[in-house]
């Protein structure tokens, strides 16, 4: 993981590499950061601070890699976060509450996963989600009430 980005960088690319691993703070000095590309890496850790310190990022492209588990405080700090793209991994489930501070959060994509049970409350907090990709995956049931936090309308179930 590069530890030399300059601070004043706005988006930042880093597809396409062979990143396995997000360790805590790695990414703190980027303040002014508004979008961070890591799709097609080899990720398969994320540490629960990876993105602390991006309180400005926006879009946060995590797809095509090799993601299992998401600790429930990952994206805690991404107050400002808008689409979150966490399709094409390994994820089989999602802590409730792991979204709950993306409350400007417009899209959500969590297809091409092996997700098979999604929390109650995984979608507490998403005020402004409009968009929501589940396709691909391996959901059976939806528990009752697991969409009244969403106050949006547009739900795909292919891209």
């Amino acid at each position: 993981m590069p530890r030399d980005i300059p601070a004043e960088a706005l988006e930042v690319y880093l597809y396409n590499n062979a990143i396995t691993s997000i360790p805590a703070r790695v990414f703190s000095h980027l303040t002014q950061c508004t979008l961070l590309n890591l799709q097609i890496n080899q990720i398969s850790s994320l540490h629960k601070d990876a993105f602390a310190g991006m309180r400005i990022l926006q879009f946060l492209s995590l797809d095509h890699n090799k993601i299992s588990i998401i600790h429930p405080l990952t994206f805690s700090y991404l107050l400002e976060c808008q689409f979150l793209f966490l399709d094409f991994n390994a994820i089989t489930s999602l802590p409730g509450g792991v979204f709950a501070n993306l409350a400007k959060c417009t899209f959500l994509g969590l297809s091409e996963n092996q997700i098979s049970f999604l929390d109650k409350h995984i979608f507490d907090g998403m005020k402004s989600l409009t968009t929501l990709w589940l396709n691909g995956n391996q959901i059976s049931r939806f528990e009752e009430g697991i969409f009244n936090p969403l106050v949006s309308q547009k739900y795909s179930s292919a891209p």
